[in-house]
């Protein structure tokens, strides 16, 4: 662990139970605490460390995937996604983990099926979606009641299947 407190920007995917999204604002969150990376390339935060009995576990902190970082969202806003508007979609994707008095070690995996929506330069969205948490198990649903929209960064993806038009 990093005897450095760390400043980090990021921002994270969102879901939304208006009927009609009019724009996509993705907040900048920061997150200050003592930082290393995973094997997958996550930052863990840790907020709070153990002092007794055992030194330097992290009782609380987050967990940010390296796409939620601000420089590593501005650069996927580059990628081109070549699929219909209005296709069924399936979408796997890394999210943020916030825990406490955990021995998490990396993100979560989500999948989101629904309508593609809308493709920008930085984001898809899901119209009608259904999450699931993947891993880790068991797999669960998240929220447990359905948004009209999930927006998600590009940047946090990690596999986008279709199946043609809706």
């Amino acid at each position: 662990m990093n005897e450095k407190v760390s400043h980090i920007k990021y921002i994270d995917a969102y879901y939304s139970y208006d009927t009609n999204l009019k724009k996509v604002n993705f907040p900048v969150h920061e997150a200050y605490g003592f930082s290393r990376r995973n094997a997958v390339g996550d930052y863990i935060i840790a907020y709070i460390r153990e002092v007794f009995p055992t030194p330097n576990k992290i009782a609380a902190g987050l967990i940010i995937p390296e796409g939620s970082l601000l420089s590593s969202f501005n650069k996927a806003a580059k990628s081109v996604f070549n699929f219909e508007l209005n296709s069924n979609v399936s979408i796997k994707w890394r999210d943020i983990v916030i825990f406490h008095n955990g021995d998490r070690s990396d993100s979560s995996v989500m999948e989101t099926t629904g309508i593609l929506h809308e493709v920008s330069d930085s984001y898809v969205v899901i119209k009608d979606p259904k999450t699931f948490r993947l891993t880790p198990l068991p797999a669960t649903e998240h929220p447990k009641h359905h948004p009209h929209y999930y927006v998600i960064p590009k940047s946090l993806i990690l596999e986008i299947k279709t199946d043609g038009k809706k």
